[in-house]
């Protein structure tokens, strides 16, 4: 069980925006255009075949996590994804009991 949480956990905290970004020529995607990672983004600042690629990457990131959660019970897919890096984590878990339980629901889908 312990495998199959952090190989959920893995699964989720891939940032193929990020990735793809630096790629194909954005220095940090993060402080560019909308500051999001997502594919729009990543389509304004390094193209459309980038911003496909990341949406169709992120896709099958979805769809795989989706597969191992079903094979193994693990609800850590969604917390990889939300918070991808220990410091995200932190950042995001300093919040106000209202904005903590939001978080909470999204991780567990309660």
């Amino acid at each position: 069980m312990a495998l199959a949480i952090v190989a959920a956990y893995l699964i989720g905290s891939i940032p193929f925006a990020l990735i793809l970004a630096r790629r194909w020529g954005a220095s940090d995607l993060r402080l560019v255009g909308s500051g999001n990672l997502g594919a729009a983004n990543v389509m304004r600042a390094s193209g459309v075949t980038a911003g496909v690629l990341v949406a169709a990457l992120d896709m099958a990131k979805g769809a795989a996590s989706v597969w191992l959660a079903e094979r193994l019970g693990s609800g850590c897919v969604r917390f990889g994804h939300l918070m991808p890096t220990p410091k995200t984590a932190l950042r995001r878990l300093d919040l106000s009991p209202k904005a903590r339980r939001e978080v909470e629901s999204e991780i567990w889908g309660v």
